[in-house]
């Protein structure tokens, strides 16, 4: 019994020497357990928030954003606005202030480069006001048609302006400098680029494209002429059959005139009855610049002029041959007629 009452007694005496561990105030009218009273408290947990924040904000930061972009959390801001205007406005003036202090921003006195119109109304990094940033009218070179909605190197309004515009410097002749060799030339001597005469000649371009072909290495080399080849793949897979054909009588017609000069092949067919001079069968003329259902023109290897119209198999298979033998098998009447440049003629 004793015991208790000193028990009592000790916590009575406690009770009333309870002061807050920072400040010293009587907090004996709060919790035993109590070490602060309630505004350091309230000070002590923003303290240990704040250091909470600060060691995890990498991790804090990205939910809080997250947050602020949800639709409860603006109602919440808009709700606290409404209730609270003044703080609202100091809230913002006071941003504003740090915004200034941190850029160095201060739209008043601001006045206009050009014209000294004032501009604290716009943005902090505008130095010209409205009228004296807007860019002049631009108009077209040909028709003087207004173009300022185009793009920034427009000058004309429409291609057919700027196909008269060419037109009528190339009727004038004019000249240009080159930029490489700075020589005045023709402006025929410089090549087209989307409609426009390029800065260098075409000759300073060889030049150019010449000693850089110089300068690759072995395995550059390889990979330029592999993506041709690859180039002309693909653009010979995308042609149709009418395209193809064309093509390759074009090409065999480039290698005619390459080889024969002004030679007739059609008057030569016809001078033959289109008939093989050797066998006599009769083909058409080369139908599409193919060799396996056509006559092929047969040229003298040593002298490189045509002799006529062959089959494919007196061609390829007998002549070929029969040249081949030495001079004294080379017996056959008709072949060494046929061969024989008097009998030709």
């Amino acid at each position: 019994m004793p015991n208790e009452l000193q028990a009592n007694v000790s916590a009575g005496d406690a009770q009333d020497d309870h002061t807050c561990a920072d400040c010293g105030v009587d907090i004996s009218h709060r919790s035993p357990k109590a070490l602060r009273c309630e505004t350091c408290a309230k000070n002590k947990d923003k303290e240990r928030a704040r250091n909470y924040y600060y060691a995890n904000r990498a991790k804090i930061l990205p939910r809080i954003k997250s947050y602020q972009q949800t639709p409860e959390a603006k109602q919440v801001r808009q709700e606290w606005g409404e209730r609270n205007p003044e703080k609202l406005l100091e809230y913002r003036q006071r941003q504003k202030q740090r915004h200034r202090e941190k850029t160095g921003y201060n739209p008043e006195g601001r006045t206009c480069e050009d014209c000294n119109a004032d501009i604290s109304h716009r943005g902090h990094n505008a130095k010209r006001c409205v009228p004296c940033s807007t860019p002049p009218a631009r108009t077209c070179m040909v028709c003087h048609t207004d173009i300022s909605d185009k793009g920034g190197r427009a000058q004309f309004c429409s291609e057919e302006c700027k196909q008269r515009h060419q037109q009528s410097k190339e009727l004038q002749g004019y000249t240009k400098t080159c930029t490489k060799c700075n020589e005045t030339k023709e402006h025929t001597e410089f090549g087209l680029h989307y409609g426009r005469r390029r800065s260098t000649c075409r000759s300073c371009e060889v030049k150019e494209q010449s000693e850089r072909y110089r300068n690759f290495t072995p395995e550059q080399r390889f990979r330029r002429r592999k993506l041709r080849h690859e180039n002309e793949r693909r653009k010979r897979a995308s042609q149709s059959p009418e395209e193809r054909t064309e093509q390759r009588t074009k090409a065999r017609e480039a290698l005619m005139r390459k080889r024969f000069g002004d030679f007739d092949e059609h008057a030569q067919y016809v001078k033959q009855d289109g008939k093989c001079a050797i066998c006599g069968i009769a083909k058409p003329f080369k139908r599409g610049a193919t060799a396996s259902d056509c006559l092929e023109l047969d040229h003298d290897h040593a002298t490189g002029m045509p002799r006529g119209f062959l089959c494919k198999n007196c061609n390829f298979k007998l002549l070929s041959r029969y040249e081949r033998f030495p001079v004294q098998h080379q017996d056959s009447s008709h072949l060494n007629a046929y061969l024989s440049q008097d009998e030709r003629e």
